[in-house]
């Protein structure tokens, strides 16, 4: 959990960082180098709490949920 929310933080300053960069071209490699990465960190972290977490605490849908049922 500790790992998912450093990861949710790094995400939010990312994206107020990205909004400081006017020239859309720089923001979209700011996104790929710096924002990208972290989502995928807070992606794995995530996916490690589905599998310790009932679903029925889950406050989204988990992944099965979404490839199964959708």
């Amino acid at each position: 959990l500790d790992k998912a929310n450093t990861m949710l933080k790094a995400l939010q300053i990312g994206k107020v960082e990205a909004r400081k960069i006017s020239d859309m071209t720089e923001r979209a490699k700011y996104y790929t180098k710096e924002v990208l990465p972290v989502m995928d960190e807070l992606r794995n972290a995530c996916d490690e709490l589905e599998k310790k977490v009932p679903s029925k605490y889950w406050p989204f849908p988990t992944y099965a949920d979404i490839l199964f049922q959708v």
